[in-house]
């Protein structure tokens, strides 16, 4: 199917390429001080510590330019929705941090999170939406991605309780490019994707789409955690 040559069009969100970057704050504040102190040890002033600092943080910065550009990483929903198209059902990415500093929750804001998280109250939202797509009852749901088996069935397991059981099979499948048993089966169901933000790769959620579409599988829309 050619997955190796899949190319991707890199476009760049300069507001969430800062709030990557912003988030990697201690990484910056740890290379200012790093380039003080080799830029001192070259000449003892105030000058030129000040400039080993600055820098240091450039630096920083440019590491963390150059990993959000070639990571295969998925960078966020909206990657994901302007490669595929796929409609999602929600963005759960925000940072986990339970007792957040006041700047995370100020790049969460940023990043247009509510601020007060409900994490049952989102899986609700994402039932009714898939209720909302589906017009024919009843519906077997295949909950699929790219994600580790552990988030896989962790999140599929929390939807399933949200939707009718009475209208909606839910199953729960990992990987379909490599589950045979799955492959078998996927023309039967519409498809829930679960992807991971910073974790699943690129080239694999590729060649998922592409045995979606070769299926004809409905696609009813993505998770992205």
């Amino acid at each position: 199917m050619g997955y190796e040559n899949t190319q991707y069009e890199e476009v760049i969100d300069l507001k969430d390429l800062c709030i990557f970057v912003l988030r990697k704050w201690k990484l910056l504040a740890g290379m200012a001080p790093a380039g003080a102190l080799a830029l001192g040890l070259y000449r003892t002033s105030a000058q030129y510590v000040l400039i080993g600092a600055l820098l240091g943080a450039f630096c920083g910065a440019g590491l963390l330019f150059l990993r959000y550009m070639f990571s295969p990483k998925l960078r966020n929903a909206e990657e994901l929705k302007g490669c595929y198209g796929y409609y999602i059902l929600n963005d759960l990415g925000r940072p986990r941090e339970e007792h957040g500093s006041r700047f995370e929750k100020l790049l969460d804001q940023w990043a247009g999170y509510a601020k007060e998280w409900d994490e049952e109250k989102q899986y609700r939202l994402m039932a009714a939406r898939i209720q909302m797509a589906m017009e024919e009852r009843p519906v077997a749901l295949m909950v699929t991605g790219t994600v580790e088996p552990e988030l896989l069935y962790e999140t599929g397991g929390k939807l399933k309780e949200w939707l009718p059981a009475e209208t909606f099979q839910v199953c729960i499948k990992e990987n379909l490019t490599y589950n045979e048993e799955a492959l078998k089966q996927v023309r039967r169901y519409a498809a829930v994707l679960v992807e991971k933000a910073g974790d699943s790769d690129r080239r694999e959620i590729a060649k998922l789409a592409e045995v979606l579409r070769i299926s004809g599988a409905r696609v009813v829309g993505a998770i992205v955690l």
